[in-house]
């Protein structure tokens, strides 16, 4: 099937002024389909943010029952429980270490700032994020 000339053009033209967002580079009027793309990958970059800074705190988790094997008690700092694995995040704190508790937190780098935490009491642990509703 062929298509007239006249119509092919026309196509031609409707694509080009939808790729180019409805203007010129002198236009300063959003397009909501660019406004709509952008919320969508910053919203998206968010999630992995959040997703990545949950991972790694579940990572520290894991090497801080390690450490315990080890030692008898749950890391105190950063530092010692570095010296389980040297590939955890460092921007993880651990705030409280003991005995029998240890609590961590991490910063996730999404727009928000989220701020996440692991905490172990006795034989319970717990995940939240800063504001304390669970993750």
């Amino acid at each position: 099937m062929k298509i007239p000339l006249k119509i092919g053009i026309l196509i031609w033209v409707m694509a080009l002024t939808f790729l180019t967002g409805c203007g010129d580079s002198t236009d300063t009027t959003t397009n909501a389909a660019t406004t709509s793309a952008t919320a969508t990958t910053s919203t998206t970059q968010d999630r992995a943010a959040i997703l990545a800074a949950q991972s790694a705190l579940r990572n520290a988790q894991m090497v801080q029952e390690q450490y315990y094997v080890d030692n008898e008690r749950y890391a105190k700092t950063a530092v010692e429980l570095k010296s389980k694995d040297s590939h955890l995040n460092p921007k993880i704190e651990i705030t409280s270490g003991s005995a029998h508790t240890y609590e961590m937190k991490l910063t996730a780098s999404d727009s928000q700032n989220t701020v996440y935490i692991i905490r172990q009491t006795g034989n319970r642990v717990e995940r939240v994020d800063g504001e304390g509703d669970p993750w």
